[in-house]
């Protein structure tokens, strides 16, 4: 099938075969690398690229995979010839996956699985799918507040829970571990400063109460260099997701001032 964009470009001839890039994380997504069956050329595509793509030779795809600069599909498939807008390749683990309404097939990396004792970083497989990136960028707003949501009912469930002696040693970890998920795929389906405040926030809980070494750096770096914020304020939205969390985190803070002093 014969696709023009409206940008007068003739798609016709051309197949995705790679994502720009190295994906990480649950989920994100990053511009198609396209091959050109006609002139045997490669690129990566935005329809903002004017009079037209730059292109490079397909011959330089195994130095840019090897490079990391970008990540090669399995199996290449067709330029989607319907898409009214920009074209992106989205990737998910088997856990974001189902946050996320994707009607666009699956389809699998040339990539090594993300392996890490760090259950957030845990990734496992991931796959791509093609989407648009106004329809993506649609959904992770109703992801991350749904994660969100999702996060402080599980932390309130896992606190009663500990409270009773109801769990055992095994699901107490297995209970940490999925908070710890939840939280890394909230500040990934961030998009806004909003989002990204409380996704945020909820990652510091975490390290309050369970990596408490690193949560007064995650701080300085999360919300000191990027959101504009009254102390105060921060400090009840924090006590509102974890009263445990800002006693400890007030315990830290107050070893810095005096580490200053």
């Amino acid at each position: 099938m014969s696709a023009i964009l409206k940008n007068s470009v003739d798609t016709s001839s051309w197949s995705i075969i790679a994502i720009n890039g190295s994906p990480f994380g649950h989920v994100g997504h990053a511009l198609p690398i396209v091959r050109d069956a006609k002139s045997n050329q490669i690129c990566s595509y935005s329809i903002s690229d004017k009079p037209s793509p730059l292109w490079t030779p397909a011959t330089e795809v195994n130095w840019l995979a090897e490079t990391h600069r970008i990540t090669t599909l399995v199996t290449p498939f067709e330029f989607p010839s319907e898409m009214n807008g920009q074209p992106v390749l989205a990737w998910f683990s088997d856990y974001a996956i189902r946050y996320f309404q994707v009607q666009e097939p699956l389809r699998e990396l040339n990539a090594i699985p993300t392996e890490s004792k760090q259950p957030e970083q845990d990734t496992g497989r991931l796959r791509v799918a093609c989407c648009l990136r106004d329809e993506l960028e649609a959904q992770y707003a109703e992801v991350c507040e749904r994660v969100v949501y999702e996060f402080d009912d599980k932390l309130r469930e896992f606190s009663r829970q500990k409270e009773r002696s109801n769990l055992t040693p095994d699901e107490e970890r297995q209970q940490i571990n999925e908070l710890f998920r939840l939280g890394a795929l909230g500040v990934q389906s961030a998009r806004t400063m909003d989002d990204n405040y409380h996704a945020s926030l909820r990652q510091l809980v975490l390290l309050c109460l369970w990596r408490s070494h690193l949560a007064y750096q995650y701080y300085r770096i999360c919300f000191v260099a990027i959101h504009k914020f009254e102390l105060r304020e921060f400090l009840n939205d924090l006590d509102d997701v974890s009263h445990q969390a800002s006693i400890e985190f007030g315990r830290q803070l107050q070893q810095q001032l005096q580490s200053v002093a």
